[in-house]
């Protein structure tokens, strides 16, 4: 596949090369080859390939708008989730999840209609359910069979469909909110997924986004911790990313906020995402902790291993420390509405 420079957001062309990195290497960073893991390394390795129509991959940056993204532009599908993540653990709460509750509350919601894109088991919901919402008045979407059983289980309307697919289509203008929780980071054909907001939402409705903080992604990238690698992550997204993409598809961003700074929580990532990094590195002592068969010992090996390390992470904390007013904290929250013509 041929390597694409313009701005999938923005559409502009003046583009810059961040870095180059090989099916192998991406492979590496997901499932590592080394012990029991090998098949499944190699499975991978395949089938990035095969998404990538070649063995190359480069992430690109926007000079007009900041976005950053992989090229070719290509996002994971559920084959490739399966490999990458066959076990899944869904956080009860997260900050855009008060972030948006606050929001809701403030706004008229009786008898309003909401989806939720990539719902996983609806932890989302279940904080504004029956507060906010009826359940009979929500749908979720997923892939996964255990997802789409917990979701119905709880009462939610549960589509095992992409948001772009065909079946959503009879849902024009269904829905006065739509949410979408860390997922848009990973899916391509950015003018048709805005389309199918657009499409599917109401005049005057309330779509709600968030993406990981590119503050932090640079952090990281910068301190020898782990690399945001592509295809899991194909999308670093801005502000005025959102803005440009929002704008061909009758959608205006209201307003974005980007997470307070946690220092406990800035700290405990990275000495988590340190160790990650180490991990993928063959050879190493943590790498060697990760390939262990047995998951008891795996776990304490990776957590001795990271505690050791800590000393070495002095420095990149510090660095990261003084700069939190500018870096914020983890995620980028956006809240778009659709226009009413």
């Amino acid at each position: 596949m041929d390597h694409m420079t313009q701005c999938p957001a923005c559409l502009s062309l003046d583009t810059t090369r961040l870095f180059s990195v090989s099916a192998t290497e991406a492979a590496q960073i997901l499932v590592i080859k080394e012990g029991p893991y090998r098949a499944r390394h190699h499975a991978l390795v395949s089938l990035i390939r095969k998404k990538w129509n070649g063995n190359q991959c480069e992430m690109r940056s926007c000079n007009n708008c900041g976005f950053g993204f992989a090229s070719p532009f290509v996002a994971g599908d559920a084959e490739f989730y399966n490999l990458a993540y066959p076990t899944v653990r869904y956080p009860k709460m997260k900050w855009e999840f008060a972030k948006t509750r606050e929001v809701l509350r403030s706004l008229p919601t009786d008898g309003a209609r909401a989806l939720e894109v990539a719902a996983g088991h609806g932890s989302f919901l279940d904080l504004c359910v029956p507060e906010i919402f009826s359940p009979h008045h929500v749908t979720a979407t997923e892939f996964s069979d255990e997802s789409v059983r917990v979701l119905r289980g709880k009462g939610y309307e549960a589509v095992r469909a992409d948001i772009r697919a065909e079946e959503l289509k009879p849902r024009a203008r269904s829905f006065d909110f739509i949410f979408l929780f860390q997922v848009i980071e990973h899916m391509d054909d950015l003018d048709g997924l805005f389309a199918s907001l657009a499409d599917l939402s109401k005049p005057g409705a309330s779509i709600f986004v968030a993406v990981p903080n590119i503050r932090w992604i640079k952090y990281r990238e910068a301190n020898r911790s782990l690399i945001d690698m592509p295809p899991t992550h194909i999308g670093r997204w801005t502000p005025e990313a959102f803005a440009a993409v929002a704008a061909r598809h009758s959608l205006s961003v209201k307003t974005h906020e980007i997470e307070p700074f946690s220092a406990a929580k800035f700290v405990r990532d990275d000495l988590v995402f340190s160790h990650f990094e180490r991990a993928y590195r063959r050879g190493t002592i943590a790498n060697k902790a990760r390939s262990l068969k047995s998951k008891r010992l795996r776990l304490v090996a990776e957590l001795a291993e990271a505690v050791t390390s800590a000393p070495s992470r002095f420095g990149a904390l510090a660095k990261g420390l003084r700069g939190r007013q500018s870096m914020g904290g983890a995620a980028l929250w956006v809240h778009m509405t659709r226009d009413r013509s």
